[in-house]
């Protein structure tokens, strides 16, 4: 069976939401990376899944779930339950994530589905508005948070924005930023990228290796049609045990005897245990200039597209002016100023 939910961050208005298929044969353990996936969460707290009389926990040696949660309540293991056993019979639970800012996501079951081989990786349908930054306090602690952001006398404000900075990939927190094509991409690795997958890549022959690409928010190694941003790599190193030698060495791009860069493509060059494959137009695509990208966009929708910044100084939508383009995995950020203050304004653009 194969569900489909919504998934709402509770006590927030504007409402957080995104609405997720997911297949039924998976753990809660694999639910709960597809949750942090598709809100973008960063994996740093402890979680469980509460049904009532029935809790999914994590299982953790240093908070054993009879001490948390006393005699009278069962607690299953998130790695050994599935999903199915209990989204067969319940229509709606309560995912709660950090017990210190106790974020709770409502889960409601929407639809229950045949079992297909196109559900087997889990997607999100749509959604709206980005989550809270971590570790910001909590719903009362967020509010505060854009209050602050909001108001371009706070002395506080620049410093909280470039705190921010850890939840956006080095964007500008934007409180509205959605991008659903953006949270696919985590999710096509959400099922993947556990301690066997780590084991794999790290301990492989070639190792992770690939040529490294400039994105807009971070650098990123591209390695079989995979883009490996900072992020993920360090989520992937958080599943070996303490102690293993990491080792991280860059090879010059190739030149001519002109000097001139060489334009073989070193995609073709990264091999994991297969034989180069011939670069796809989507790569090809990647490869561009981001200004050549940009100018591909009708004129029409770019003007929109600058017209149509929100400025936390300003607190309003305004005009990007002054801008420059880059790229990164998902797209292209085009990052300038704002037309009444001058202050940076950013936004991001799917391709």
């Amino acid at each position: 069976m194969a569900y489909q939910l919504k998934v709402v961050l509770r006590n927030i208005e504007p409402t957080i939401w995104r609405r997720l298929r997911i297949p039924g044969n998976i753990t809660f353990a694999q639910m709960h990376r597809v949750i942090q996936e598709a809100f973008g969460w960063l994996d740093y707290h402890l979680y469980h899944f509460d049904f009532g009389e029935v809790i999914v926990v994590a299982e953790d040696g240093e908070f054993p779930a009879e001490e948390m949660y006393g005699p009278s309540v069962q607690a299953l293991p998130s790695g050994q339950t599935l999903i199915d056993d209990l989204f067969s019979r319940c229509d709606r639970c309560v995912y709660e994530y950090d017990f210190g800012d106790s974020w709770e996501h409502e889960i409601l079951i929407e639809k229950r589905l045949k079992e297909s081989r196109k559900y087997a990786v889990p997607a999100c349908l749509d959604g709206a508005r980005q989550r809270p930054p971590e570790d910001v306090g909590g719903a009362a602690g967020y509010e505060r948070f854009l209050t602050t952001i909001r108001d371009s006398h706070n002395p506080e404000r620049e410093e909280l924005l470039l705190w921010a900075e850890k939840d956006t990939g080095g964007r500008l927190y934007d409180p509205e930023y959605f991008s659903v094509r953006e949270v696919n991409r985590r999710l096509e690795h959400a099922l993947l990228d556990g301690r066997e997958q780590s084991l794999k890549l790290f301990l492989g022959k070639n190792g992770l290796t690939g040529p490294l690409r400039m994105g807009w928010s971070e650098p990123y190694v591209e390695m079989g049609g995979q883009a490996y941003s900072w992020e993920r790599i360090g989520k992937l190193l958080s599943w070996l045990d303490e102690g293993y030698g990491i080792t991280i060495k860059a090879t010059k791009p190739q030149t001519r005897a002109n000097g001139q860069r060489s334009q073989k493509n070193s995609r073709d060059q990264a091999k994991v245990g297969q034989n180069a494959r011939e670069e796809t137009s989507d790569e090809k695509t990647k490869r561009r200039d981001p200004m050549d990208l940009w100018l591909t966009i009708p004129e029409d929708k770019r003007e929109l597209l600058l017209a149509n910044c929100f400025c936390h100084r300003c607190h309003k939508i305004v005009r990007m002016v002054e801008y420059t383009v880059q790229k990164d995995a998902f797209g292209l950020g085009l990052l300038g100023k704002c037309s009444d203050c001058g202050g940076v304004v950013g936004r991001f653009v799917e391709l």
